[in-house]
């Protein structure tokens, strides 16, 4: 056996890192992308999101004789107390083999043309220092030769992106089906929901969502017009405006059932609702609304974002660049994925909407900490008004819904001025409070004919009229009724055969068009509240306590409005206990089949209405044959034992203890399609 150490025939042609895009801005046109408009693979690798290092081998020629596949190993040091410490090396995780070839040949778009490795969230974190080396070999009658690159060794920053706070919201549908006659479609399960969001997290710069609560919702809206689902908008933004949960986003999960529409999502405000069965892709879509991007141009004709780049000789709207699924090991090419924030699929994201939806989490985040910080203790309690309305050039303001509550103050200014203000108006036409309104459609022109919008403004109960105005110009006014209507009579049941379950009902008016319900839930007393649904028709709704936070001290809210004008009856306190998480296990499916070489995608956590989302170091696998598989909420394993295995995943209790649950993975040799 002859090993040749100093014949550095094999070398290594370039490296690339990826969570969601890359790019190698020293690829000749043609055989990449090669644009030069494309921004340099210096975008910023996100901490806790999970990593995957390309590493493309060049072999000089002309080649030897059988040669085999190209195998590697990853080193990992982190910094410590001011010194680099290893970790446990990190192997390749292609499923088939990589041949030399030289550089000239290499292909980006071939995710067997680069020795891949998968960098788990865990890791992902600090400064972090990589080294490389690859090895291959040829084999001879008389004997065997090596060939290794030479050390190839790289440090990569991570930057830490403040989480996005969610709540979750599960809509089921109670209105018109596609024939007109009622229906009774149930929400969409948590892990649906889950996976979701999950898949579209692949897309965006950020490592996990802050789930602040998840509710369910009652859509009675008829959802084969557009007019329905801005109805629906519209009450997810109210309930959203009235909760103390401080949400980011409120992410709207309908049904696959309802009926169709053409339409697959909507933003308003806050709300991104979207449909369950028309993907990840619209998920991403409406809530880079909310974070304020513009369409992408390739199918849409409106709200075009004008500085989206022109990407070489790729069509409009094309994401420019190589993107990268993480969880597929997939790349995923230019020529024919366009920005998800466009209207054309196949989709995914390019560097340009990567990096301005980075800047815009930035942004969100130290707004955030920045009104938190602004003062030193809490403010006292306070009515505000919550109001949401409609402006029209030609016939004035109109009310969409409002209520005045004690409640939460404004949040941070994350999208550009309308210049449109709120004034409420006392006697005399005495100013009593201003607010300048966000434009509920982020994309909307304020220029536009009919605007809506959306304020908080502080509570005055000599209030008599609400005005707009937009620089000097007067929008008109509301007149707001000197007396609310009465206070609803709030009766609270427990429901007979589901312990969880509470029915609230409410006698309703003569006239229930004029008088709009809201409904809210506190586990502390009354100090924070969660608003369960806005803008309710009909005097009764029905609480699944399963999904709320637990205490001691538990309450349910009911305000009625007349126009703005707002009366609210407490129902009597009660206690609901604290919930341990669920363990949910996206990925694997159970019963899974995977062939003896393949990757095994790990998905999942735990979550409690309590505790939140586990956070990714507390949850464990680990397998029956090969024993603990790592940390995190997505891990890629291979090189798992042939057999089957139970795949194990654990998250704490809450109780000083530990809750898991498990699916089966068969491992077969050979090529075996995954069930």
């Amino acid at each position: 056996m002859a090993i040749n150490p100093g014949d550095w025939k094999l070398s290594i042609g370039r490296t690339e890192r990826t969570q969601s895009v890359q790019y190698m801005p020293e690829f000749q046109p043609g055989t990449g992308s090669g644009c030069p408009d494309a921004w340099q693979n210096t975008i910023d690798m996100v901490a806790g999101k999970p990593m995957v290092i390309r590493v493309y081998p060049h072999f000089e020629t002309p080649w030897p004789g059988g040669l085999n596949d190209v195998w590697g190993v990853l080193n990992v040091k982190r910094r410590e107390d001011g010194a680099w410490v290893s970790g446990p090396p990190l192997s390749p995780v292609n499923e088939s083999p990589v041949l030399p070839r030289s550089w000239a040949h290499t292909d980006r778009g071939s995710s067997d043309h680069s020795v891949n490795f998968f960098v788990p969230a865990k890791l992902c974190r600090g400064v972090v220092r990589f080294s490389v080396q690859l090895a291959t070999y040829a084999e001879s009658p008389a004997e065997t030769h090596f060939y290794f690159s030479p050390l190839e060794e790289f440090d990569v920053p991570f930057l830490d992106i403040p989480r996005p706070k969610v709540r979750a919201v599960l809509i089921c549908y109670r209105g018109p089906d596609y024939l007109g006659q009622p229906s009774d479609v149930p929400a969409p399960e948590v892990s649906d929901f889950g996976n979701q969001m999950n898949s579209a997290l692949r897309m965006l710069p950020v490592s996990q969502w802050e789930y602040v609560g998840c509710t369910e919702h009652e859509c009675t809206w008829d959802l084969r017009g557009i007019a329905g689902w801005y109805a629906l908008s519209s009450e997810l933004a109210m309930a959203t405006m009235t909760s103390d949960d401080g949400a980011d986003v409120v992410a709207g999960c309908l049904p696959e059932e309802i009926p169709p529409s053409g339409i697959g999502g909507i933003q308003w405000d806050r709300a991104a609702v979207f449909k369950l069965d028309w993907g990840p892709m619209v998920a991403a879509h409406e809530i880079g609304h909310v974070l304020g991007r513009y369409h992408a141009p390739c199918r849409a004709t409106k709200h075009l974002d004008r500085d989206y780049p022109a990407y070489g000789l790729h069509e409009s709207g094309s994401i420019g660049e190589y993107g990268f699924d993480v969880a597929a090991m997939t790349p995923l090419s230019p020529m024919e994925h366009r920005d998800f924030m466009s209207y054309c699929s196949p989709a995914w994201t390019s560097p340009y909407t990567y990096d301005h939806l980075k800047w815009a989490m930035i942004t969100l985040g130290a707004k955030s900490a920045l009104s938190t910080t602004m003062v030193e203790s809490p403010p006292p309690p306070r009515e505000h008004l919550y109001l949401i309305a409609e402006l029209s050039r030609t016939t004035g303001p109109s009310i969409v819904s409002g209520y005045h509550l004690e409640g939460p103050l404004p949040p941070a200014r994350t999208t550009r001025e309308s210049r449109i203000w709120c004034d409420l108006l006392g006697e005399d036409d005495r100013v009593l409070a201003s607010a300048e309104c966000v434009l509920t459609d982020r994309l909307q022109d304020p220029r536009d004919g009919v605007l809506r919008v959306s304020t908080t403004i502080p509570w005055d109960a000599g209030a008599r009229s609400v005005s707009f105005r937009r620089d000097e110009r007067d929008w008109g006014r509301i007149p707001i009724d000197p007396e609310g209507p009465p206070p609803p009579r709030l009766r609270m049941t427990r429901d007979a055969s589901r312990a969880h379950v509470r029915h609230l009902e409410w006698p309703t008016p003569a006239d229930p068009l004029l008088i709009r319900h809201l409904v809210r839930y506190s586990n502390d007393g009354g100090r924070r509240w969660t608003t369960l649904a806005a803008n309710v028709r009909g005097g009764s709704l029905t609480v699944n306590l399963d999904t709320l936070a637990g205490g001691d001290d538990c309450v349910f809210q009911v305000a009625a409005a007349r126009g703005v004008r707002t009366t609210a009856t407490e129902s009597d306190h009660f206690a609901v206990e604290t919930k341990p998480p669920r363990v949910y296990v996206l990925s694997p499916s159970d019963g899974q089949r995977v062939p003896e070489r393949g990757n095994v995608l790990l998905l999942g956590g735990g979550y409690s209405p309590d505790a939140g989302l586990c956070d990714g170091d507390e949850v464990w696998w680990s397998s029956s044959l090969d024993g603990p598989l790592g940390e995190g909420n997505e891990l890629l394993v291979s090189g798992l034992t042939r057999g089957r295995h139970d795949i194990r995943l654990e998250v704490p209790d809450g109780r000083s203890g530990r809750v898991s649950r498990s699916v089966a993975v068969v491992v077969e040799g050979g090529v075996t399609p995954s069930g």
